[in-house]
C-alpha cells in the first residue's frame, strides 16, 4: 500500500507498507513540482525511451518513470537520507497511459488544494 498524507502547509508524509514492512519519509517541498511532473508523463501516452526521475528536495523521496506499452510504470522509492541511506523501501504502480495519468495528476492536486484550503 502506498499512501500520501499532508501533515503541515509545506510538507507530507509518504507510507509504503507491505508484508511487514511499513517506511515513511516526511517531505517539504513545493507540491506543485510533483503535480507537474505526474501531470508532464500523460501527453506521453505513446511512451518514451529512458526513465524520467522527479526527486525531493531531501532526496529521500523519488519517483522513477518508465514507459511500458500502455502503460507508465512509477517506482516510488523512500530512504531515511540521500547519503548512505541505512534504509531503503520502495512500491511500484502501473496506470495506463494518458487519461488515466492525467486523473492521477488532477487527483494529486486535487488533494493538495484541499489540504492547503484545511491549513487555511
Amino acid at each position: 500500500m502506498l499512501s500520501i498524507r499532508v501533515t503541515t502547509f509545506l510538507g507530507f508524509d509518504v507510507d509504503i507498507e507491505d508484508a511487514g514492512l511499513a517506511a515513511t519519509a516526511h517531505r517539504h517541498t513545493s507540491n506543485n513540482d510533483l503535480v507537474e511532473f505526474i501531470r508532464a508523463l500523460a501527453p506521453d501516452w505513446k511512451g518514451w525511451p529512458a526513465t524520467r526521475t522527479w526527486e525531493g528536495v531531501d532526496h529521500d523521496l523519488r519517483i522513477l518513470a518508465q514507459s511500458r506499452r500502455s502503460h507508465t510504470i512509477l517506482q516510488i522509492s523512500l530512504s531515511d537520507t540521500w547519503n548512505q541511506p541505512t534504509w531503503t523501501a520502495e512500491a511500484e504502480i502501473r496506470v495506463e497511459a494518458g487519461e488515466e495519468m492525467d486523473r492521477l495528476a488532477e487527483a494529486l492536486s486535487q488533494f493538495f488544494t484541499d489540504a492547503d484550503s484545511e491549513d487555511s
